[in-house]
């Protein structure tokens, strides 16, 4: 994965989270505590997360970029849309449909991001549907469950527009 980042450019300086967790996690640390000891060392501003789904044809349906809060290690709340600038969260998005692409994925992805002095940190990978994506189902069009079954099926992607704004607990 590493590589795929590199050849497309998907980190540029966004490496530091990376750099911190990688080691530790290498040293066995458990995830829960490699994610509290990157959160120590960055000035994490908040994390956001972005779940998209990608068809095997390349079309990409993206739902409502969503603001994250952890507690003890693992997701508390989630509020969609995110409570960040409209231009962060189009690069957040262009950077999750960009991965997608170079993956050639086909399915709901779900790629949260660290934002650390106004910049994006890639943080956590998820290839299937995701706990911060749970709020897609009842506050958007199509929820990222249909979603999926539709990308890996092979039948039109839905509309991931939101019907409301949305905090999952």
């Amino acid at each position: 994965i590493g590589m795929i980042f590199q050849h497309f450019n998907l980190f540029s300086s966004q490496t530091v989270a990376g750099n911190i967790a990688y080691p530790l996690a290498i040293a066995g640390w458990p995830p829960a505590r490699v994610r509290e000891r990157v959160e120590e060392l960055l000035a994490l501003e908040k994390e956001v997360s972005v779940v998209l789904a990608r068809d095997a044809g390349g079309a990409v349906a993206v739902f409502p970029v969503a603001e994250n809060s952890h507690a003890r290690g693992i997701l508390d709340v989630s509020i969609a849309p995110a409570r960040v600038p409209a231009a962060l969260a189009a690069e957040a998005v262009a950077l999750a449909s960009r991965l997608a692409q170079a993956l050639d994925y086909a399915g709901v992805l779900a790629v949260e991001m660290f934002v650390v002095g106004g910049k994006l940190l890639f943080n956590e990978i998820a290839p299937r549907p995701h706990n911060s994506g749970h709020y897609t189902y009842g506050a958007c069009a199509t929820s990222q469950f249909e979603q999926h079954v539709r990308a890996v099926c092979g039948v039109p992607l839905g509309d991931p527009r939101a019907l409301t704004g949305a905090v999952m607990v």
